[in-house]
């Protein structure tokens, strides 16, 4: 791990023969999100694979691509079918605490 980052769990997903372990990627002395790192552990071949999607940061979003762009359709459709979930996780969370407060009566 380099220096000045720390990893906070996000959660675990299984889609199919894969397991996925996502982690926020943080810079300790911003407090802020770098990037979402995602550990996929293959059953059947043993592999594990590391990529991290970056934030706001286009010449590492470009490597990022390149690197799931190598990956085998297996892994690539389990990993768009997790990475979609987590998406609209998010998005939904999003929403709800955009949403206005009702008010309350006196």
């Amino acid at each position: 791990m380099k220096k000045g980052y720390s990893l906070l769990d996000i959660g675990q997903v299984n889609q199919g023969s894969y397991n996925f372990d996502i982690k926020r990627l943080i810079r300790d002395v911003k407090k802020e999100v770098a990037g979402i790192l995602i550990i996929v552990k293959s059953d059947i071949s043993k592999k594990t694979y590391y990529v991290c999607i970056p934030i706001e940061n286009y010449e590492l979003f470009q490597k990022y691509f390149s690197e799931i762009n190598a990956w085998d359709e297996s892994l690539t459709t389990a990993y768009c079918y997790v990475i979609s979930g987590f998406y609209s996780q998010i998005n939904s969370r999003a929403y709800e605490l955009e949403k206005p407060k009702p008010r309350s009566r006196p």
